[in-house]
This record gives structure tokens, sequence and C-alpha cells, in this order.
């Protein structure tokens, strides 16, 4: 259930593929289908969904389950979303298509208005946050192609103090023998606890030091030649040579950021799943490319996603127009009826 909910993005959605998780975790299907449901059930609605038509459908069935236009809702957002972003235009084809009133759909339309597209927006900070990287990559100065880690912006090293310790022993030693052997319980108690936060925190550096020391090894053509040399790396590939749990090192990396000769950028970027056609080829290396390609599409003309997938090819990255299409998603960019624009 963790996983996953590091995986959701600001506005709560799951965009990581499901495959991706499965892989990288080690989970099984129907581990993933009862943790996904779980993280579903949480407030806000809507959070966990992997698309905006799961995410509205969620918000319905949660919190407006005995609405009188609940049913119809659910079947325009599921079949006829497309058609209802021309609203109002689309009133009198909609109740044609689904033979219903006018007044019907225009009912179902304004419990949709209700529902919030994008509900992990509301926990998301729009300040500005300065980025301080946890990890630096820098080229060797005695081998070409080799690259060193190093661990910054640790904490400052945790220790019990000794003296307040001695302290508290010798006031324990002047009392009663009852007292003094349940105050003698209650040190050693709460100085095992302290010992215990201490181990995991430096558990938790040393990890962190490891996981540098092979992302420098592993993704070093990254670092000396860019995006296009990305390998495919998976986090229980790390962690399988790391000897730990994938949680483990997910959580180990969650919220951290890795400055390389490629700039500054989350260590989570560097784990990017294989094409399926092209196992050498990351799918983050595929939509920086396919951003390039409708980037320099014609305003008046933009690229379909049939014609981005041939585009792409041309460039030897062989994905379908489905992938274009899931890509497209990801990265936030409408399709090509809404990109463009018309002359004026």
């Amino acid at each position: 259930m963790m996983a996953i909910i590091y995986a959701l993005d600001e506005d709560g959605y799951l965009r990581t593929p499901t495959a991706e998780l499965i892989n990288d975790f080690q989970f099984s299907n129907r581990t993933l289908e009862l943790a996904l449901n779980a993280v579903q059930s949480l407030e806000p609605s809507g959070v966990g969904a992997t698309s905006l038509t799961e995410c509205l459908t969620l918000q319905l069935i949660q919190d407006y389950p005995n609405h009188p236009a609940q049913n119809l809702a659910i079947e325009l957002i599921t079949n006829q979303l497309a058609l209802l972003a021309d609203y109002p235009g689309c009133i009198a084809a909609l109740a044609d298509i689904l033979t219903t009133e006018k007044s019907t759909i225009e009912h179902a339309y304004k419990l949709i208005q209700q529902l919030n597209p994008r509900p992990g927006y509301d926990f998301h900070s729009s300040d500005n946050h300065y980025i301080k990287p946890d990890i630096v990559i820098l080229a060797s100065k005695e081998t070409a192609n080799i690259f060193e880690a190093e661990v910054i912006n640790q904490p400052h090293k945790l220790q019990l103090n000794k003296t307040m310790i001695n302290l508290v022993k010798s006031n324990i030693s002047s009392q009663k023998q009852s007292a003094d052997n349940d105050a003698k319980e209650w040190l050693e108690s709460n100085r095992a606890e302290a010992d215990n936060i201490i181990n995991a925190l430096d558990f938790r550096q040393s990890t962190l030091q490891r996981i540098a020391n092979l992302l420098a090894q592993l993704q070093a053509d990254y670092f000396a030649w860019g995006l296009a040399h990305l390998k495919p790396l998976s986090l229980s590939q790390v962690a399988e040579q790391l000897t730990v749990n994938p949680s483990t090192l997910s959580r180990a990396i969650a919220n951290k950021y890795i400055s390389s000769p490629q700039g500054v950028e989350p260590i989570r970027q560097l784990f990017s799943a294989a094409l399926p056609k092209q196992p050498d080829m990351t799918n983050r290396h595929a939509k920086f490319v396919l951003l390039n390609l409708i980037k320099q599409e014609p305003a008046q003309s933009p690229l379909s996603d049939e014609a981005l997938a041939n585009a792409m090819h041309s460039t030897g990255i062989n994905i379908s127009r489905r992938a274009v299409t899931k890509y497209r998603l990801a990265l936030k960019i409408a399709n090509s009826r809404n990109r463009k624009i018309p002359n004026l």
C-alpha cells in the first residue's frame, strides 16, 4: 500500500503503470489489486485513480451512492466524456444517444460539475521549494566515464548524552530497592528505543550511500552522455544487488534528489522501465522524444497520436499509437484537436 502512495503524483493519480509496480516490488496481481483498492478507499475520494474517468467514477460511487443521477453520470463519464467536453452544445446529441430527456442530461452534468478532477492537489503546496540534492555525482579525475557518488545533506549525527545517563543511574542507585528496579527497567527500555532510532537512521544513511555508489556505476553512460543513454532499471534490480527489500529501497529514495552532470532531479527518475519492443530503451527517453515532437509540430495542424507514433518510428523508437496516447496523457498534453491554434 505504501508503495502505491509513494507513486501518486501531485494530483493524487497513480500514473506509474501497474506492470512497472509489479516488477519493481515483486507484487502478485492480486496483492497489487488489494493494495490499490485500499488506497482508492481513502479520502479524498478519487485518490489513487489511474485515469480521469476512474477518478470521477470513484467519487460518484463513494460520495453520491444514492443520488438519482449517479448512474447516468457514470455512463456519461465512462462512454461520453469527449462529447461532454462540448457542453452545452452536446445536450441534444447525448439525449439522442442515451434515449433520455435533455433535462436528465443537464441534471447529471450538474452532478459531474461537483466532482474534483484533481483530488490530491489540495494537499500539494504551491510554494516555491529550493531543492538541495542529497547525492552528488562527480566525474572521476583519474578515469574517463567513471563517476563517484557522495551523499550530502545528511542529518546531524545523533548520539546519547552519556552525562545524563550516568546522572540518572546515580539517582536510581540512591533510591529504595523496589523503586530502583522499576527505574532501571524504564531507563534500559528508553535507552534501547533511542539506540534503535539511531541505528535505523544510520542504516538509512548507509543504504543511501550504497544506492548512490551503485547508481554511479549502472547509469554512468547517462551521466556522461544524457537521456538517450539512460538504462532501463527497476527498484527490484537494485534492491537485489544491495540485498535489501524493494520497499526499503523505495523509502530510502523517497523525496530525495541527485545532482549530476545532467542536472538536479529526483533519484526516482533514474529508475525507468524498458519499452516492450526495445529492452535497451527507457520509456522516459520515449516520453522526452514525444514531448519534443509535439513542441515542434505546426500550431495550426498538430500531429495526431498515429502521426506521432510514425514520427517516433523514424527516430528509432518503435511504439504503438496506444502507447503514444498513454505517454501523452502522462505528460498532461491534450489531444491534437485541443492543441490546435486557429489562424486569427
